[in-house]
């Protein structure tokens, strides 16, 4: 794929600000393409790749079912969190001698590094609804059918629950695109 510099006007821009310094970046999505295809790590953008396919997959499963869709997203972010943590060694519990995965940690920690300022209570939220799903099999109300109309309590409580979890779900969503460009950007820039 090679970018066309007469529709440029057509590609979205990513704005990236550098660690601490405050400097903003606007970098085109074409662009995004060329650091890809110019990385010479091969295995890495295999990995992105790979992440790049789960996430492919949530957006197609958003139109049958938004719990499997979440999953598949929170899948694409602890995907490229494992490129991260490919070569480091996991730290073992003093109590049990279990090795300590600290995923809550490593996906908040990935979100304060790829994507903007979100605030630990949404992070949290992000992370729980993932949980839910899972390892309760709480699905998100979206995944049932509900009447069309209000007959009882119920159905208007659960139509209020359906908008709140379609935003934070359309938030999350937003959310993993910036990461992942980020993490292109970041992770492939030759310096």
């Amino acid at each position: 794929i090679t970018a066309q510099e007469n529709y440029e006007f057509l590609d979205p821009e990513l704005i990236y600000f550098k660690d601490g310094e405050g400097i903003k970046k606007i970098i085109r999505l074409n662009k995004l393409l060329d650091l890809y295809y110019s990385c010479e790590n091969d295995q890495l953008k295999e990995a992105y790749l790979n992440a790049c396919v789960v996430l492919t997959k949530s957006q197609e499963l958003v139109h049958f079912d938004q719990s499997a869709s979440y999953v598949f997203m929170v899948s694409a972010i602890e995907s490229l969190i494992s490129i991260e943590f490919e070569d480091k060694k996991l730290k073992i519990c003093d109590c049990c001698n279990q090795p300590m995965y600290q995923i809550n940690r490593k996906f908040k920690d990935f979100i304060d590094k790829y994507g903007y300022e979100v605030e630990n209570s949404v992070k949290n939220e992000f992370y729980a609804m993932r949980s839910r799903i899972s390892h309760l099999g709480n699905l998100l109300n979206t995944s049932y059918q509900r009447k069309p109309f209000v007959e009882k309590q119920t159905y208007l409580t659960g139509t209020r629950e359906s908008m709140m979890e379609r935003m934070t779900f359309e938030a999350f969503r937003s959310l993993t695109k910036i990461c992942f460009r980020t993490f292109l950007f970041k992770n492939m820039k030759s310096n």
